[in-house]
């Protein structure tokens, strides 16, 4: 009984961490889309 307490609390958390992970990776990809679409507007802004 003891064993699968452990079991469950390292699956528990290694499921947060990878839900965590997944969470900033699709932020920083999200930053990065946001950064160059505001690059494009100040370019766009200077040519006309």
């Amino acid at each position: 009984m003891r064993q699968l307490l452990i079991i469950a609390g390292i699956l528990l958390v290694l499921a947060v961490n990878f839900v965590l992970y997944c969470c900033i990776r699709v932020g920083a990809k999200e930053d990065r889309l946001l950064e160059d679409h505001r690059k494009e507007q100040i370019d766009a802004g200077r040519s006309e």
